[in-house]
């Protein structure tokens, strides 16, 4: 990642080292236009008590916290947590803000260009970018809370899918889904078809030693039609010819 510059908050805000990172919070500063600069300047020079790894305006990154260190970042007092995301396990980002309170597309386009490559050195992965809202209900980033389509659109930035991309992939899946949904279907029915299906007898080597001495017979005299290969015999059929044959009806 280039061209991040350095403007370390005052120790007093910050704690010691974090245990992992497991998410990544995005963050607004709420104020009516602020540089990333200035945020930097500003926590490194008071006590607030509350801190964020890095700030972000349309033309620079600074880094403020020492992304191994604990930003106190997400965890509001007095609101209730929604995840398992807090300080010690997360990067806090702040986004800073135009003249209408809201997070212009560059600002959205260099933070995007942060939280990937964030995510690439630590492995988190897409469902763990989230905001503050995300983590405890709290109001922030505003604009994305307010108009969620908004926090939508910075995702996909983070996914490098664009919508047609998407599509396909969707539209693989389905059939994909459909193919194999078919296969197992045919598969289903022609073992069904299998099981119910009826053996049938073609060959004289073939017919249960009950019915040889009949079916032979039946051949033998050519009452039967075929060589003795072709015979087509079902059990019933065979049960049917020998009660016949031992009853004296075939008068063989």
């Amino acid at each position: 990642m280039k061209n991040i510059k350095t403007l370390r908050c005052k120790r007093s805000n910050y704690g010691g080292a974090r245990q992992s990172t497991e998410w990544i919070v995005i963050h607004y500063t709420g104020n009516a236009k602020d540089t990333a600069r200035g945020n930097a300047n500003y926590f490194a020079n008071n006590n607030v008590g509350a801190s964020a790894h890095y700030f972000v305006d349309d033309n620079d990154i600074y880094s403020s916290v020492p992304e191994g260190d604990i930003a106190w970042h997400c965890e509001t007092p007095n609101m209730p947590f929604r995840c398992t995301c807090r300080n010690r396990n997360s990067i806090g980002i702040e986004l800073c803000t135009c003249g209408d309170y809201q997070i212009s597309e560059k600002t959205a386009d260099r933070a995007a260009e942060l939280v990937k490559d964030l995510m690439d050195r630590y492995g988190v992965p897409l469902a763990n970018v989230i905001r503050h809202y995300d983590v405890c209900l709290k109001n922030c980033p505003a604009p994305w809370v307010k108009d969620v389509n908004k926090w939508f659109a910075f995702k996909e930035r983070l996914s490098d899918m664009t919508e047609t991309n998407v599509q396909k992939i969707c539209n693989d899946m389905i059939y994909k889904y459909n193919k194999e949904l078919e296969d197992r279907i045919i598969t289903f029915i022609n073992n069904k078809f299998e099981a119910e299906r009826e053996p049938r007898y073609d060959k004289l080597e073939d017919i249960p030693a009950w019915a040889v001495d009949t079916v032979t017979k039946l051949v033998e005299e050519g009452i039967m039609q075929g060589d003795g290969k072709n015979l087509g015999l079902t059990k019933d059929m065979l049960r049917i010819l020998v009660i016949m044959d031992r009853s004296g009806i075939l008068a063989l």
